[in-house]
């Protein structure tokens, strides 16, 4: 995990450099309103901060629609999205890639209840299934996919 947030910071600090402004304004596409972005992404803010010299303002965002307004209109410089998230946000605008990771371990689920009446994967057909956020790789389109493979 630290060498992630080192990598980040790093791509963050070399782009940074190059960006006119003395503040580096960064929206997350995931998380909604400014105290639960300050809550999660403060100590990368304040990291961030001290290695560019930079005032780093964290820019809440209300969905990822909003992210992709944000970019348009040049209110922030950065926005951290997932996969599913950047082509569409490809789609709308010009983004450029600061830096992109994968996570090897990180798979889409399907959850029941252990005492339910679902054990195996073929008690899922005809069943119906609650999926999370619209557009969320990990919530909606992975488990999806998933849901279609097998019914």
């Amino acid at each position: 995990m630290l060498r992630f947030l080192a990598t980040i910071l790093v791509s963050f600090a070399l782009t940074a450099s190059a960006v006119a402004a003395e503040k580096i304004r960064l929206a997350v596409t995931d998380i909604e309103g400014l105290e639960a972005l300050q809550r999660e992404f403060g100590p990368f803010s304040d990291a961030l901060s001290k290695i560019t010299g930079h005032e780093v303002e964290l820019f809440p965002v209300s969905s990822r629609t909003a992210a992709v307004e944000a970019m348009v209109s040049e209110q922030v410089d950065f926005v951290l999205t997932g996969p599913a998230e950047y082509v569409v946000i490809k789609q709308l605008a010009q983004p450029t890639i600061v830096v992109a990771w994968q996570r090897p371990e990180y798979y889409a689920q399907i959850v029941t209840l252990s005492d339910g009446p679902i054990q195996t994967v073929e008690d899922l057909k005809g069943q119906k299934v609650a999926f999370g956020s619209v557009g969320s790789t990990s919530q909606h389109l992975g488990p999806r996919r998933l849901w279609r493979t097998m019914v």
